[in-house]
């Protein structure tokens, strides 16, 4: 359980009309840039990140933030059920932090549950309603195998 920082860029075409090749395609730019030994440099911007300046480093890292379409964080979550003061936990949510970006989405999987949950920039994406229904009828696809 925890955010693994792995920060990759990569292209996928946005005009494939069926949904497994949307998902291959998809899988195939993150299987090429992708690399699971890759240094961590995140972890070391971490340790390093108490001794510099908090506005310095908020400024760096919204511009490289708002330099990206599209941020996603994924956070595994356990497959057994947490308890907190001995009641079970139902779900479990994340924060999609604004960072910038046109769209930050957070995912966290807590047992047989995803929950995704996104901040939108509404000066980049103006019909978040309509923005909002392609989400979740893309999701609903890929997990129904339509």
């Amino acid at each position: 359980m925890g955010n693994h920082w792995f920060v990759i860029r990569f292209e996928v075409p946005s005009d494939l009309s069926d949904t497994a090749s949307r998902i291959a395609a998809g899988r195939a730019a993150v299987n090429g840039v992708y690399n699971r030994d890759a240094l961590d440099w995140m972890g070391g911007v971490a340790r390093v990140a108490p001794l510099l300046p908090s506005r310095w480093l908020q400024w760096s890292f919204r511009l490289f933030a708002a330099s990206h379409d599209f941020v996603i964080s994924n956070m595994p979550g356990p497959r057994t059920t947490l308890q907190v003061a001995g009641t079970d936990v139902d779900q479990v949510y994340g924060i999609a932090p604004t960072l910038g970006a046109a769209v930050t989405a957070t995912t966290v999987s807590y047992r047989d549950t995803c929950h995704v949950l996104l901040n939108v920039d509404p000066a980049v994406v103006d019909d978040t309603a309509f923005f909002r229904d392609c989400l979740c009828n893309g999701l609903f696809e890929v997990t129904s195998g339509a």
